[in-house]
């Protein structure tokens, strides 16, 4: 399974749109994490809804002047169990044809201040039970080994 994880906001023209469609025909993307989408769900579908032909679509929307996440999944490769949503994070539990199993995706746009609470809430979520997690966004943290 293929995946793409990236900032909206930076790729929002014309020219950088046709550039990620090249990417995604290319590379045979089975799952696109965006973050910033800056914008209500129905706006966001409209700019994509003809570059992803065969995608499921989930989305939070923005709310004030950052955030709002999208995550397309291609039907062709990929199954929804189940998907939640809120401020900062898309949660979807999928099954992988590619690898026979059941993965769950986390899209997070974190928080860059009161960290601590958001991450433990996400830690908790009952919505994360599978063996297999991909975590895409934008986390605004790097953990590293000493």
């Amino acid at each position: 399974m293929k995946c793409l994880s990236f900032n909206y906001r930076v790729t929002a023209t014309p020219s950088k749109i046709l550039s990620l469609k090249q990417l995604m025909l290319l590379e045979h993307l089975d799952v696109i994490f965006f973050q910033e989408t800056l914008g209500l769900g129905e706006d966001i579908f409209r700019v994509f809804e003809n570059l992803f032909l065969c995608w499921f679509f989930l989305v939070v929307d923005v709310k004030g002047l950052s955030g709002g996440l999208a995550l397309r999944l291609n039907q062709k490769s990929t199954k929804i169990i189940n998907s939640w949503g809120c401020e900062g994070v898309i949660i979807a539990n999928i099954f992988s044809e590619e690898n026979g199993c059941e993965i769950c995706l986390i899209n997070v746009y974190g928080p860059y201040q009161d960290m601590a609470p958001f991450w433990n809430k996400l830690l908790n979520c009952d919505f994360m039970k599978p063996d297999k997690l991909v975590l895409g966004g934008d986390l605004n943290f790097s953990l590293g080994l000493l």
